[in-house]
């Protein structure tokens, strides 16, 4: 074992300190706030198959478990958030990843399906 000195431990404690805490997929789901943001792709994904459950937004299909889409890619900027997520069955998935269905009809269905009493 390395041992450390006190100096260490107290520079460890502050920096500890001011990190945000952050569970990893426990059952809990953690959101920012102010922005309503989820800390991680894990507790998203739970919240919105809590909302919109596991059928595919765009055809209904529910034979498997459907995939969590982001509207506006991660890289494209987009969030972690309700508003930005849509559920789709893996043939809806792999046509919206390559572009065949394009945003604004992703956004148009999941405007069709905001439910009226979110939790």
């Amino acid at each position: 074992k390395m041992k450390r000195t006190q100096a260490q431990i107290d520079a460890w404690r502050i920096s500890m300190s001011k990190r945000p805490i952050i569970p990893w997929n426990k059952g809990k789901t953690y959101v920012h706030a102010s922005k309503k943001v989820y800390a991680n792709k894990g507790a998203w994904n739970m919240a919105m198959r809590r909302i919109f459950q596991d059928v595919c937004m765009r055809c209904g299909w529910l034979e498997s478990t459907c995939a969590t889409h982001h509207i506006i890619p991660k890289s494209q900027g987009g969030k972690y958030t309700i508003e930005n997520g849509i559920i789709l069955c893996p043939n809806c998935h792999r046509l919206a990843n390559s572009g065949k269905i394009g945003n604004a009809e992703l956004q148009k269905i999941r405007d069709a399906h905001v439910p009226t009493n979110p939790r």
